[in-house]
C-alpha cells in the first residue's frame, strides 16, 4: 500500500470536502501542509495523529516530543500546536465525530478496556495517549488500512471504516503495554488507574510504594492489593516498566550518556540496568539508540514509500 499515493489521495478529497462543507461525514483525514501551526478543532471527538519524521506536539500545558512511529490518540482536542524538527515530515491527521462511534462499534471494542473508557471518557479536559508503534509490522499494517479507508470519499464507506478502525485499535491494545509511553499522556485523569500511572510517570525517580499511597490516601497495603487488580501486575513491575520505558524515550530522544540516563531514572547500579533492560528488550541500551537513529534515519519523506508507518 503506497504511502505516498494514500497522502495525495487524502490531500484531493480533503479539498472536495471543504468544497462540499463535509458536513455529511463522520470522520475526516488530512495532511498537515505547514512545518509548524495549529490544529483546530470544535467539532470532532477523537483524533489520531499519526507522525512521519520528528515533531513537536503542544497539548494544553505539555509539549510531547514524537518521532517516527508515534501515534497520538486524542480526546477533545480543540486546539493543538504543532511544528516540525526536521525537513521533509508528515503529520497525518484523522478526525472521529461521537456519532461515529455508535452501540456496535463500542459493542467490538468492549474487551479491550483501556481503549474503550477512553473513547466514553466524558472528558471536560483534553485527554491523549500518545504511542511508539515503531516496531510492530501488524500495528502498522492495520493503520495503513485505516488510511486507506478514511481516504475515500463514499460516504457508504462508514463501515469498512468502522472496520478498520476496530481492527487497528484491537490490535493496538493488545500490545498497549509494550507501546503506550505512559509519561508522555494524559492516561485519563478521573480513573483511579490513569491517575495512578500519570503519577508515577511524573516521579519515577522517587515514588514507592508508601508515597503513592500517602498521596492517594491509603493504606500501603491495601493500596497495593488494589494496584494488582486495576493494572493487572504488582506495584514493583509497572515502576520497572516506567522507569525502563523513560529510559528508551531519552535514549531516543536525547544525546544523553547510559551513565546520565541512570540517575535521572533512579537506578543504583549501571550493571542493573544493562541487566534489566537487556532482559526485556533482548538488545543493550546502546544498541537500542543506533537501532532508532536508524529508523529515523531511514523513513526521511524521500524513503516513504518504504516508511515504518
Amino acid at each position: 500500500m503506497d504511502i505516498q499515493n494514500l497522502f495525495k489521495q487524502i490531500k484531493e478529497n480533503n479539498k472536495y470536502r471543504k468544497v462540499k462543507k463535509g458536513s455529511d461525514f463522520n470522520y475526516e483525514a488530512y495532511i498537515a501542509e505547514d512545518s509548524k501551526g495549529e490544529i483546530l478543532n470544535n467539532i470532532y471527538d477523537i483524533s489520531l495523529l499519526i507522525v512521519y519524521g520528528r515533531y513537536s506536539v503542544s497539548l494544553e500545558n505539555n509539549n510531547v516530543k514524537m518521532l517516527n512511529g508515534n501515534i497520538i490518540l486524542l480526546k477533545r482536542g480543540s486546539k493543538v500546536r504543532y511544528e516540525m524538527e526536521e525537513m521533509n515530515g508528515k503529520l497525518c491527521i484523522i478526525n472521529f465525530k461521537k456519532d461515529f462511534f455508535d452501540t456496535q462499534l463500542l459493542s467490538q471494542m468492549a474487551d479491550c478496556p483501556i481503549l474503550y473508557d477512553f473513547i466514553r471518557l466524558n472528558a471536560t479536559e483534553v485527554e491523549y495517549l500518545v504511542f511508539d508503534i515503531s516496531s510492530y509490522e501488524i500495528i502498522k499494517t492495520y493503520l495503513r488500512v485505516l488510511l486507506y479507508e478514511v481516504s475515500s470519499l463514499n460516504k457508504k464507506n462508514d463501515k469498512l471504516v468502522k472496520a478498520a478502525l476496530v481492527l487497528f485499535l484491537t490490535n493496538l491494545h493488545h500490545v498497549h503495554q509494550e507501546t503506550l509511553i505512559i509519561g508522555e499522556s494524559s492516561m485519563m485523569r478521573d480513573y483511579d488507574i490513569g491517575s495512578w500511572l500519570k503519577y508515577m510517570a511524573d516521579n519515577y525517580s522517587t515514588v514507592t510504594l508508601k508515597s503513592i499511597a500517602e498521596t492517594f490516601n491509603f493504606n500501603p497495603t491495601y493500596f497495593s492489593m488494589k494496584f494488582k487488580v486495576l493494572a493487572n501486575c504488582q506495584f514493583s513491575e509497572k515502576l520497572l516498566q516506567i522507569k525502563l520505558e523513560k529510559a528508551k524515550w531519552l535514549l531516543s530522544t536525547t544525546n544523553l550518556s547510559v551513565t546520565s540516563i541512570v540517575d535521572i531514572i533512579g537506578f543504583k547500579e549501571k550493571s542493573y540496568f544493562y541487566r534489566v533492560f537487556k532482559k526485556n528488550y533482548n538488545i543493550t541500551p546502546l544498541q537500542y539508540r543506533k537501532n532508532r537513529n536508524q529508523i529515523q534515519n531511514l523513513d526521511s519523506i524521500e524513503n516513504i514509500n518504504k516508511a515504518d508507518i
